[in-house]
């Protein structure tokens, strides 16, 4: 009995070591998957990280940039950015206020999306996500979101 219990315990390893060697090669043999990796990306619009800026920040930013800090070194390793989506809330309209959403192919920010951050004011929120970049070694990356709370200039206290 002690025997047949082993063989069986054997057969089932062996039969999950099988099937997890054909998902892996699945996976890394599907089009859909090949020559992606999975980084976390810094991005940054033009040189400010996530969290907060101010309205005057925002007044010059014309791109989306990403790179990954390398553990060995701390160098800075820069990706091409190829896509991403820009959505603004709390957007000045004619009325009241509205959400922004663009889709975008390249790094560079539309004449459209920087109209729209001229008009947000404090409270407002960026986010820029689904974001496609590709590293110096060709390796294509889909990072989620990245978030900057929009904040008041600060003022001069004469």
């Amino acid at each position: 009995m002690r025997i047949k219990n082993n063989v069986i315990i054997a057969s089932s390893i062996s039969l999950l070591l099988i099937c997890c060697a054909f998902f892996s090669f699945a996976r890394n043999h599907n089009p859909l998957h090949q020559n992606e990796a999975s980084v976390n990306l810094i991005i940054k619009l033009d040189n400010i990280e996530s969290g907060t800026v101010t309205i005057d920040q925002l007044s010059n930013v014309s791109e989306v940039s990403a790179m990954v800090i390398n553990a060995i070194d701390g160098t800075a390793i820069n990706y091409t950015v190829n896509s991403f989506t820009f959505s603004a809330s709390n957007v000045k309209g004619p009325k009241d206020s509205a959400d922004f959403i663009e889709n975008v192919k390249g790094n560079m920010l539309t004449r459209t999306i920087k109209q729209k951050i001229l008009k947000l004011r404090p409270g407002s929120q960026i986010v820029i996500y689904n974001i496609s970049a590709t590293s110096p070694q060709n390796m294509n990356v889909v990072y989620g979101s990245t978030t900057w709370q929009v904040v008041a200039n600060p003022t001069t206290i004469h």
